[in-house]
């Protein structure tokens, strides 16, 4: 009797550290506040910051924080749209958008690629490039675009400039500076 009750007051604990760890953690999925965090001291906090705030940005101009369960980014748990390849789930999509186990493991991987980018570790998108530039390569994977490509761009780089506070010619080093 004893060794049920331990058994149960140890499974209680731990769901409740369960519980407890996932409620300081970045919500995932489409529950988007809107929100930036809150800026800490130190230039890692404000890195990260702008990893935050830019994700959530091209999470919503991808349709992640759109009501309609089957979109892309949300049917593949991968927010911010990216084709990476097939890490063992498969891809969706035309562009063989790569497909996450979860949410959180989509916003990681977002998390990562911007990181790199932001602190100037990519070739595919120099941190000199403007968010218009982005929108380009992001979407398109090239900068050579027909009219009706260039607008789709253009309507993505919008919505991700106005989401991170800047304007389509703000360069990404600009932004992640200020």
């Amino acid at each position: 009797m004893i060794g049920v009750l331990a058994i149960a007051g140890t499974l209680a604990a731990v769901y409740a550290f369960y519980r407890a760890s996932s409620l300081r953690m970045a919500p995932a999925g489409p529950q988007d506040s809107g929100s930036p965090p809150a800026p800490g001291p130190g230039p890692a906090p404000d890195l990260e910051g702008k990893i935050e705030i830019l994700w959530r940005g091209i999470g919503r101009a991808e349709g992640y924080f759109s009501d309609d369960p089957n979109v892309i980014p949300r049917r593949a748990h991968n927010p911010c749209d990216m084709a990476n390849g097939d890490i063992g789930l498969g891809t969706t999509g035309p562009s063989k958008v790569t497909i996450y186990p979860t949410d959180d493991d989509g916003i990681d991987a977002c998390r990562r690629k911007l990181r790199r980018i932001l602190l100037g570790q990519s070739d595919r998108y120099p941190v000199g490039m403007t968010f218009m530039q982005l929108g380009r390569i992001w979407v398109w994977g090239t900068d050579q675009l027909s009219d009706a490509q260039e607008s789709t761009a253009r309507n993505w780089a919008r919505t991700v400039a106005a989401a991170v506070g800047a304007t389509l010619d703000t360069t990404l080093a600009d932004w992640r500076n200020a």
